[in-house]
């Protein structure tokens, strides 16, 4: 007669986590999505200075294309993951047809990538 009570509570709780899934999809929509973004490609604002090539660049920031996380209304958002962005870092080499070479390739912080689900979609 002990485990009576104890079965009763193990079946209430079963019965939560199951109904757990519909109470969050009637909570309503965040109106939170994404906002997508292109691949850029940025220089670094100082330049080299090398005698054969005066306004090289001394870096080069790669982004990658994402989706960043931004208010929409209408929509949930979806698993996010990170995406690297890499900078190319150049040196002088005082020749007169390469003056410039890349000396490093390197990650340097990370993107934000989420995408976005329509909440009537979630809901059906």
């Amino acid at each position: 007669m002990d485990h009576i009570p104890l079965l009763r509570a193990l079946r209430g709780l079963v019965s939560f986590v199951l109904l757990l899934p519909f109470a969050s999809a009637q909570a309503g929509c965040p109106g939170f999505g994404s906002l997508p973004m292109p691949a850029t490609i940025t220089a670094s604002p100082v330049p080299l200075g090398c005698a054969t090539a005066p306004t090289a660049p001394q870096w080069y920031l790669l982004t990658p294309r994402h989706r960043a996380p931004a208010p929409h209304p209408g929509f949930t958002p979806g698993n996010a993951h990170a995406l690297p962005q890499v900078i190319v870092t150049y040196r002088c080499t005082g020749l007169l047809l390469v003056p410039v070479v890349p000396v490093g390739i390197r990650t340097l912080g990370y993107v934000i990538d989420q995408p976005e689900h329509a909440c009537a979609a979630i809901r059906s």
